[in-house]
């Protein structure tokens, strides 16, 4: 009760009620991890930061050594903690696996009239997936992606953005009034997709406060834990910006007061994930000098550049490898992937052609093991190479069994996702052609 009525205070801006309600949680349950980490919040928010560390130093010894606690139905009604159990081992996956293809289908084609083509193809991170196509003659076209029955579904009024070069789009809903919008860039532009209604876009570019002209990459993450998405941005000159949300449809330049660190080369790939486990979104950073390191947040909004025992490189992914429920990261550096588990060995996994351009995780025959998408870019012809998670840092290359060594793409756009819900995952990607073709997963 006295917890769910601070959230109300907290969200009618009324903090320092919110903290009274939040103390009478603390002292009728001494555990109550998820009090003291808004206790933290709400204390920096009022403008006392020794105070928010004290409850943060709480939170951090709540939630990683619970002591037994009487469970009186008024501490019960608090606050709900869950502890998660470490496993001391896994259960490994079938050596042999499900036999797995990826069957190619084309969704849009010369046959179509009409049709946009996709010299340039960026897929967004919403789900469905939003495809955005840089077309010559009509700019920037945010679609409808669903295969089968692709088709331009949407007004997109105002002025053209003018892209060159590839585009990426992610999706987030910025100002939370429940549809998706899209964030837009290449190197030299950079905008933002409203939707005002169901596929209604309205691009809003200075109206924002965002003054990055353009990125190598973006990403959208709450990192104060505020209830809105912000922004990270890592723009070609090799500043990264972080774009706090106002809660307006405005954005402000937090970078300083935030700590983010002036950057030796600019960013090539930016992951936001917990890494460390305490509840505060962190971010990892590549930059593309082949340098990759951990942003880490003290849970207050605050961060600090921490150089771990990674090795070099400038493409990663950040998952749970090793279902050990601790993060692990992979990091390619050329054609080679470095993996490093926590508590675990490292391993080397060797890709045979062309240099390494972008690492995607995929489930893709639903062993509960994440298996990995490598994009490979050789002479501008782009491809993918599939590796098989067999467990006990063992993978194995299925890139020609599954069907996809034939494989070519325009760009390295494409898209996971269960595309025709029939339980496992396929692949949208942009094709030499400029066409969609639907890769469907056979067997997963």
């Amino acid at each position: 009760m006295h917890f769910q009525l601070a959230l109300a205070l907290k969200d009618s801006d009324r903090t320092l009620r919110s903290i009274e309600e939040l103390n009478i949680v603390v002292s009728l349950n001494t555990n109550a991890s998820t009090a003291y980490y808004r206790l933290a919040l709400e204390s920096m928010a009022a403008g006392n930061p020794d105070r928010a560390e004290e409850y943060m130093n709480r939170f951090r010894v709540t939630s990683t050594d619970v002591t037994p606690q009487e469970n009186t139905l008024e501490a019960l009604e608090q606050t709900v903690y869950t502890r998660i159990e470490i496993p001391d081992s896994v259960f490994q996956p079938d050596a042999e696996g499900i036999p797995v293809s990826f069957s190619p289908n084309e969704v849009m084609g010369s046959s179509d009239q009409n049709r946009p083509t996709f010299p340039e193809l960026s897929i967004g991170d919403s789900s469905p997936p939003r495809l955005v196509a840089n077309h010559s003659a009509r700019g920037v076209i945010p679609l409808n992606a669903r295969p089968k029955n692709i088709q331009i579904s949407v007004q997109f009024p105002g002025e053209s953005i003018g892209f060159k070069g590839h585009v990426t789009s992610r999706s987030a809903d910025m100002d939370n009034d429940g549809l998706m919008d899209t964030m837009l860039f290449s190197t030299n532009t950079f905008g933002l997709l409203r939707q005002q209604s169901t596929n209604v876009f309205e691009l809003i570019r200075t109206r924002t406060g965002i003054t990055s002209s353009g990125a190598t990459d973006a990403v959208w993450v709450d990192y104060d834990h505020d209830g809105d998405v912000d922004l990270f941005v890592g723009e070609p000159d090799g500043r990264l910006v972080l774009w706090q949300n106002n809660g307006n449809r405005t954005f402000s330049d937090e970078s300083e007061l935030a700590d983010i660190p002036v950057l030796k080369t600019p960013v090539a790939q930016l992951t936001v994930t917990d890494y460390d486990g305490d509840e505060a979104i962190d971010v990892v950073v590549s930059e593309s000098a082949g340098a990759t390191w951990l942003l880490r947040n003290d849970g207050l909004g605050i961060f600090e550049k921490q150089t771990l025992d990674w090795p070099a490189g400038n493409r990663h992914a950040v998952e749970d490898f090793d279902n050990d429920l601790k993060r692990d990261i992979l990091i390619a550096n050329g054609n080679v992937i470095h993996g490093s588990l926590t508590g675990g060995n490292g391993f080397q996994l060797n890709v045979p052609t062309g240099g390494i351009k972008g690492l995607r995780t995929i489930d893709f025959d639903n062993d509960g093991w994440l298996d990995l998408l490598v994009v490979v870019a050789k002479e501008q012809t782009w491809s993918l190479q599939l590796f098989r998670n067999r467990g006990a840092e063992e993978w194995l290359n299925v890139t020609e069994t599954a069907g996809l060594a034939g494989v070519r793409m325009g760009g390295p756009g494409f898209s996971v996702e269960d595309f025709d819900s029939d339980g496992d995952t396929d692949l949208l990607v942009n094709n030499a052609a400029g066409d969609l073709t639907l890769l469907s997963n056979q067997g997963g």
